[in-house]
């Protein structure tokens, strides 16, 4: 029954990936990378490389280096793979 409710989840989610750069567009490393997903998600991206598993609807996506913050509105209404640079 586990299974069927892993499976299902997870073909209703989309991967949202992308890097995040500087003001001189090289990646960031170690920057921190969240998502107002519920519950909330947060990695460190190494080499500024991140990705997140997220079924559809609405989310903020927020990277925080030492003095910078980036943020991007995304809205998800298919499954599938996307690439959000930061």
């Amino acid at each position: 029954m586990l299974l069927v409710l892993i499976i299902a989840y997870s073909a209703n989610a989309a991967i949202i990936q992308g890097t995040v750069y500087d003001i001189s567009l090289d990646a960031v490393d170690k920057s921190i990378v969240e998502v107002n997903s519920m519950p909330q998600q947060r990695i460190v991206a190494i080499n500024g490389r991140y990705s997140f598993n997220l079924p559809k609807g609405a989310y903020t996506i927020t990277a925080k280096s030492e003095d910078d913050i980036a943020e991007e509105n995304i809205t998800i209404t298919d499954e599938g793979n996307y690439n959000i640079d930061l």
